[in-house]
């Protein structure tokens, strides 16, 4: 990726937008952006889930373990 440009993010729009409805197993999720736009909109909620103590570091490194662990499953069937 090349080098981060604060003015072209600024100027750009993104969206994510997960529901969970009671009784399914998975979400909706809708993510639309280029990739630096929602890798830093990924960033930013992250830092305010930390900052807001709703989730701790390791928690994050736990989820995105699980997420790896459930694709390798998933691409060996």
């Amino acid at each position: 990726m090349r080098k981060f440009n604060f003015k072209e993010y600024v100027n750009s729009s993104g969206k994510i937008h997960v529901d969970k409805v009671k009784g399914k197993q998975a979400s909706s999720t809708l993510i639309a952006g280029d990739q630096r736009v929602v890798m830093t909109m990924l960033a930013s909620m992250i830092e305010v889930m930390l900052r807001n103590e709703v989730f701790k570091a390791d928690d994050f490194r736990e989820i995105i373990d699980i997420v790896e662990k459930g694709i390798k499953e998933l691409e060996s069937k």
